[in-house]
């Protein structure tokens, strides 16, 4: 697509030639960020059992008040992102760096989670 022209095509087509992300794309992005965010959460409520600390404030008092108040809402608040991600983030050109930006952090964390049932 140049200058004014108009996309013509259809789907992911389209999408590809906007350079934006089609929605089979944004699907697979939020669904390996989902993954990482509840293997980050079955981790970090082994570890925390364990005797770690969870970092984040908010999320360490939930901790505290126990698995039962931390879990859903560590669900819903990654629901929720994702699914502001999925609705925004296909009409952006720089889409898949954002998802890149999310996705490269819960994976080191999880490679972290991981080191600490390996060493």
């Amino acid at each position: 697509m140049r200058g004014g022209e108009r996309c013509i095509e259809a789907g992911a087509a389209c999408a590809a030639a906007r350079g934006c992300l089609a929605l089979p794309e944004t699907a697979a992005w939020a669904c390996a960020i989902f993954l990482f965010c509840m293997m980050d959460t079955v981790c970090t409520v082994i570890h925390v059992g364990g005797g770690a600390t969870e970092i984040n404030p908010l999320m360490n008092y939930l901790l505290a008040m126990g698995p039962q108040f931390f879990v859903p809402l560590k669900v819903l608040v990654s629901v929720v992102t994702l699914g502001v991600l999925c609705a925004l983030l296909p009409r952006i050109r720089r889409g898949r760096f954002c998802f890149l930006l999310v996705g490269v952090p819960y994976f080191a964390v999880c490679c972290y989670h991981l080191s600490g049932f390996v060493g």
